[in-house]
């Protein structure tokens, strides 16, 4: 199971972006052979929490303001493309998933302890 870290200070912040940044180097290769990110990438961006970071606080997300996380995502993108693409879709659902419903249908859909990773896209058509 992974461990979901809770501080949403700038500090922790950041330290989670360089731990998942140390898994995502030189793995593009092996990302676009398999189509998928590995486990172990999707693993570290939960625990990280960062699919949560557009959540408000008050829901057990980050709650960073929408520049923040483009930066976080900018940042990642210029390690992996793929990597970027899959948190920018995660985050954006988890935010709109808890930010259309009422506070207590979020709290089931975006539990504290074990936030959720929530994912969409409209009509996928690409290859």
């Amino acid at each position: 199971m992974t461990t979901i870290a809770s501080d949403s200070s700038p500090r922790a912040i950041l330290d989670r972006i360089q731990k998942v940044s140390a898994l995502v180097i030189d793995r593009d290769e092996e990302i676009e052979r398999a189509r998928r990110l590995p486990d172990d990438i999707v693993d570290s961006l939960r625990g990280a929490r960062l699919f949560s970071m557009l959540v408000e606080e008050r829901f057990g997300g980050l709650g960073v303001d929408l520049p923040t996380a483009v930066r976080i995502v900018e940042d990642l993108a210029t390690l992996s493309a793929s990597v970027a693409w899959v948190l920018a879709v995660g985050a954006g659902a988890a935010y709109w998933t808890t930010a259309l419903v009422d506070d207590d249908i979020a709290d089931k859909i975006h539990p504290r302890s074990d936030p959720s990773s929530i994912t969409s896209t409209p009509g996928p058509e690409g290859k």
